[in-house]
Parts: structure tokens; C-alpha cells; sequence
């Protein structure tokens, strides 16, 4: 992209899905306070660092193009460790609680579901884009 012509539209698509993603992410530990400051901190930092993508994908060339990939790695990472501490806290449910236990672990895969959606999926599609975008 030059500086005279305008964005392409998938340019624009994931700039607007950085926005949206990053806004939910970032407002939700405000939303839904929970017991770990540390998780809570984590999670308004990417949603930072994602609303932040957007803007930089759509002006930066190709330091926001840079910028955009390393908040979507960084959106993987978060992903990972965030599905391994479900999966470890639905085993630990299920081996705990027995029939109680059972249920909430499979709301915790449910969870786990969600999560590799939003911190995967939509950072999967943008990479897989921005790799063969050159800026």
C-alpha cells in the first residue's frame, strides 16, 4: 500500500475485527471481575494491544503490519496458557466434585471452546492474511 491509495478492504476487515476483538477482550475483566489480578491485567493488555492493531494495520505500513503480527502472536500465546489452566482446572473439577464436578468441567471445555475462538481463530485468519499481504 502506498501512501495515496487507499487500504484494501481486508486491510480495513481486520483492522475493524482488531478494534471490535480488542475491545472485548480488554473490557471484559472489567465486566466480570475475577479472583486473579494477574489474569485480569493480562487480559486489558492484549485488549490494548489489539484496539491498538487496528489503527497501526490500517496507517503503519510496514511497522504496523509488524505491530499487527506480534499482537496476534501474542494473542496465541495468551490462547495457550489460557486453555491450559482450563483444562487443568476441568480435570482438577472432575476428579474433586464427581457428578457436580463432571458438569462444571464440561463448562469449562465450553469455555476452552470460546477461547481458542476469540485468542486462535480470528488471529489465525489475520496472520495467515498479513503473511502474504506485503505493506
Amino acid at each position: 500500500m502506498t501512501a495515496s491509495s487507499p487500504p484494501r478492504p481486508r486491510v480495513l476487515l481486520f483492522a475493524g475485527l482488531d478494534v471490535v476483538l480488542g475491545g472485548m477482550v480488554g473490557a471484559f475483566p472489567f465486566l466480570v471481575p475475577g479472583d486473579s489480578r494477574a489474569i485480569d491485567l493480562t487480559l486489558a493488555a492484549l485488549g490494548v494491544l489489539m484496539v491498538l492493531a487496528g489503527p497501526a494495520l490500517v496507517f503503519g505500513g510496514r511497522p504496523g503490519r509488524l505491530y499487527a503480527i506480534g499482537a496476534c502472536l501474542a494473542y496465541w500465546l495468551a490462547g495457550a496458557v489460557l486453555v491450559v489452566l482450563l483444562a487443568t482446572s476441568a480435570a482438577w473439577l472432575w476428579g474433586i466434585y464427581e457428578a457436580m464436578g463432571e458438569a462444571l468441567a464440561m463448562a469449562a471445555v465450553a469455555i476452552a471452546v470460546l477461547v481458542m475462538v476469540v485468542f486462535w481463530l480470528v488471529p489465525g485468519h489475520q496472520l495467515a492474511f498479513l503473511r502474504r499481504w506485503s505493506a
